[in-house]
């Protein structure tokens, strides 16, 4: 009796569903190359700053900056190109295995598929609430300097 009732619960993919999976495919891997080529430009322009900055400190020429600070601005540059590649890779998986589940019917892909959007998801949550309490953090320590520079100059 149990059995009977799990087969009449399982979702059905019909061709309006395969439909809409296919075009999810094809916008996941847009964005998937879109992600890949910022990531490969945000690296190389990493890397041209962290040069120039270097570059323009033992020539002791100024670029309207300090060469330091333009090669920690670099160095910035190219950690969020190497963090940003783990979303981009879940996503080109998540539509690599879409494909193939659309393709040959297979159940297990679809199940990959879907694994690799949760995780694209949950890495996204995770450096969202990251990036919520540092700003919190910067904006408490602000509001603190700010109050000490206040008392300081009465």
């Amino acid at each position: 009796m149990e059995e009977i009732h799990k087969e009449q619960n399982e979702l059905k993919i019909n061709s309006l569903i395969k439909t809409y999976l296919t075009t999810i495919h094809k916008w996941a891997k847009f964005f998937t190359v879109l992600g890949s080529v910022g990531i490969g430009l945000m690296f190389i322009i990493g890397l041209i700053m962290v040069i120039t900055g270097i570059a323009s400190n033992s020539m002791g020429t100024s670029l309207g900056f300090e060469g330091f600070t333009f090669s920690i601005m670099g160095i910035i540059y190219v950690i969020i190109a190497i963090i940003y590649i783990l979303p981009v890779i879940f996503l080109n998986k998540f539509s690599n295995s879409l494909k193939n589940a659309i393709e040959y019917t297979n159940n297990n892909e679809l199940q990959t598929a879907f694994q690799n959007l949760k995780s694209l998801f949950k890495f996204c949550g995770i450096c969202t609430i990251v990036f919520i309490s540092v700003y919190i953090l910067i904006i408490l320590i602000a509001l603190i300097a700010g109050i000490i520079a206040g008392f300081s100059y009465f």
